[in-house]
């Protein structure tokens, strides 16, 4: 289990608490197995009945850092990157999901909500998925997704143009489920999550599995952004922009 990811078990609950301050909540390979370890485990668990996802008062994740890119490995053969199992787990948990999010949401911190059945945000927040500035393709599913289910404008204003999205735009596209003005959006989430955890199990297992739909076609779609991912991490047009923006940070 990774250090930066923390976790409690209460009232049917399972917590995830992202825990990576010095880098911005970054997401690592041991984080990544960590997430994939409890997400595919939650089913099978009869203790846990909903999933709650949070960062901290000040970011919910960075995504990736910058070095990670330049250092990572490529999809080998059959054998999924942890990134891939998380990513996997999540789109097919018949668990409920519930994440908050304070701050910014950037990269996979934004896309892997697309797979979330609750999203709650304070006014800190906003969702950026800056694939195409970082000279890459998009991950998670999310040029499948945003399409089919906000429309091609909406889908270009994410990938495209890369912009930062504030909580009331995402609110009025539907992307989250409500923005928490007062109070602690942590608090309002645990306690939906809460609410969900008290319902008959089996039958939110069902139709969280009947709101499904192309599974084989979407995790395809999963696997073909992953592998365009990974070809673009050796891309010298990808790789002169991380060095870039790494330069720009030590400067």
């Amino acid at each position: 289990m990774s250090e930066h990811i923390l976790t409690t078990k209460t009232e049917g609950v399972l917590k995830i608490t992202l825990h990576h301050r010095e880098k911005k909540n970054a997401l690592t390979v041991e984080m990544y197995e960590t997430l994939a370890t409890l997400f595919e485990g939650a089913d099978a668990d009869p203790d846990i009945r909903a999933i709650l996802l949070e960062g901290n008062a000040e970011i919910f994740t960075a995504g990736n850092d910058l070095s990670a890119f330049l250092e990572a490995t490529l999809w080998q053969g059959e054998e999924k990157p942890p990134v891939i199992k998380w990513i996997e787990a999540v789109a097919l948990t018949n668990t409920p999901l519930v994440a908050a999010v304070s701050g910014p949401a950037i990269g996979i911190g934004a896309t892997i909500l697309l797979h979330f059945d609750f999203i709650y945000t304070d006014e800190t927040a906003y969702f950026h998925m800056p694939f195409t500035d970082l000279a890459t393709v998009p991950e998670a599913g999310a040029s499948w997704i945003l399409p089919k289910r906000f429309g091609r404008p909406v889908a270009a204003e994410f990938l495209l143009a890369c912009e930062k999205i504030s909580p009331q735009r995402a609110y009025e596209i539907g992307y989250i489920t409500k923005i928490v003005k007062d109070g602690d959006v942590r608090e309002v989430a645990l306690d939906m999550a809460q609410t969900l955890a008290k319902k008959p199990a089996e039958a939110m297992s069902m139709s969280k599995a009947l709101m499904r739909q192309d599974t084989d076609a979407f995790l395809a779609h999963i696997e073909k952004e992953a592998r365009q991912f990974a070809s673009r991490l050796q891309s010298g047009e990808m790789q002169a922009v991380i060095m870039q923006r790494m330069q720009a940070k030590k400067g």
